[in-house]
Formats: C-alpha cells, structure tokens, sequence
C-alpha cells in the first residue's frame, strides 16, 4: 500500500514537472496511443526513481557486539582476579576489590589501575598476589557461610516464635510490639551488642507470622496424612461443640500407632451449616 502511495506521488510529480498542465493541453484530446504511451512513460519514470530512492535508503546496521575477553592468569601480576561468569568473566582486584568489566580486561589498563591506585605495589612478585587471592576466597567463602547460617537461624527463630505465639492464642503483633524489642534489650544487657544485633534479623512482623502459622498448619497436617498412610490401622472419634456466637462445630479425633504407641491428633474441625445429627454429620 505504501509502495503504491510512492508510485502515484512520483507519477503526479513527473507530470507536473512534464509541463502537461502548464501548457495548457488536454490530455483528454490525445489519442489512445499516445495516452499509452505518455501513461508507459511516467510508470517507467516512477519506477526508476523509486528504485534510486530506495537504493539511496542507508539501513540501519545491526549492532555489533564486541568480542569477550578471557581472563589470562598473567592477569594475577596485576593483582586481579577473575569473577562472575565463566566464559567472559570481569576482573577484580585483591587489594581494593574494585571490579572492572571484562571490556577492561587488558594488560593495559590493568597495569595503569595497579599504578595509580597502588604505586607502592607495582614492584611486588606474583607470590605477593598469589597470597592476596587466597585471602580473598577464603574470606568470601567464610562470609557465605556465616550469612547463609544466619539466616537459616533467623529464620528457624521466627517459625518457634510464631509456633508459640498459635499455642499461647495471642495476638500475632505481640511478636513485633513486644517479643522482639524485649528479646533484643534483654540480649544486648546478657550478650552484647553485636549479639543483638542478630536478633533483628529475625521476621516477626503480622504478615510473617500469620503466614509461618499457616505454614507450620499445612506441615502438621501433611505429617498426619502421611503417618495415617503408613499406619497399619486407625480410628476416629466425632465429637460437636458450640462455640460463643452458637455456631456448631465438628471435632474429628483420630488415633493411630506410631514407633510403639497409640498417638491421638485432632483430624478435623469444621463448622456444620445445620443442625449436629448424624444424619446431617454423614
């Protein structure tokens, strides 16, 4: 469609640069042959000026992508290191850490970081920084560790606390209005306060808690699944209750043997719709 809009432009500006209308000739009053060919014309005219406009069109290039580089152990002389991705890896230096990316990772540049941010260390042999890389993976291998454990801790702590919390039928915002700034004062007083500091990475906020209780709901409820599937046999026991606004509810009792002893769990409890015959409980 815009192929053609082009042709019928180029073939209007052809005639009018013809002098067609100028002139003042009718081209109504020539004859079909000359119609033919003056039409012929100007389609031919159009066309090759339409095929130079296009040939004059600079497309855009695609864009080139530079060619990664691979880390050279002469890099080490320079006291960098590689990290991030094996295959085009950026360097790092041991001694200031800073990272440059892998487009840098040139004898070059390296050496001119090595000169301007540490003179005194240009000189030194390659056991030098040898020794500095060693420190340097031991040390990011310790902070993984320490941080992962961490966290794991932290973590454990805020599902006993929200177990404690469901147990006890409080609130679930005595964690973070109260528990919490009496735990952190409490073992900053005993234990210092690089020890309370790790109290305050433990979640404890409403949204945290109710959705540990949901979590620890889900788990209790798939270990008796999976115990009662394991179980040779198993009985119930129902029970109906009223609680205070007079909503019936229905108690399930389950018990079961397990490692050696008959264990006794609560199955199910759902409120009835109805009234509590059995007739309406089956």
């Amino acid at each position: 469609m815009a192929a053609a809009s082009s042709i019928r432009f180029i073939i209007m500006d052809s005639w009018l640069k013809m002098g067609r209308l100028a002139s003042g000739k009718n081209v109504s009053a020539c004859s079909p042959a000359e119609n033919n060919e003056n039409i012929s014309d100007l389609v031919n005219t159009g066309q090759e000026r339409q095929n130079k406009l296009v040939s004059e069109i600079v497309l855009p290039q695609e864009r080139t992508t530079s060619k990664k580089k691979k880390y050279d152990e002469l890099y080490l002389s320079f006291g960098f290191i590689p990290v991030g991705m094996a295959e085009n890896p950026d360097g790092q230096c041991v001694i200031c850490n800073k990272i440059m990316c892998n487009s840098s990772l040139m004898p070059a540049k390296l050496r001119r970081h090595l000169d301007t941010n540490h003179p005194q260390l240009k000189d030194k042999s390659l056991s030098f920084f040898e020794s500095h890389k060693e420190v340097q993976k031991t040390g990011v291998a310790a902070l993984y560790k320490y941080a992962k454990i961490d966290n794991e801790n932290a973590t454990e702590a805020s599902f006993m606390l929200s177990y404690r919390i469901v147990r006890a039928g409080k609130s679930h915002t005595i964690a973070e209005d109260l528990i919490k700034p009496c735990m952190t004062e409490i073992v900053n007083c005993v234990l210092g306060e690089d020890t309370a500091k790790k109290i305050t990475a433990v979640q404890c906020s409403n949204n945290v808690i109710s959705d540990r209780i949901h979590k620890i709901s889900d788990h209790i409820q798939d270990e008796l699944i999976c115990r009662l599937k394991n179980s040779n046999m198993f009985t119930i026991q129902l029970d109906e209750s009223t609680d205070v606004a007079g909503l019936s509810i229905l108690f399930v009792f389950v018990r079961y043997p397990f490692k050696g002893s008959i264990e006794e769990d609560l199955f199910l409890c759902a409120p009835l719709e109805t009234n509590t015959t059995g007739e309406e409980i089956f």
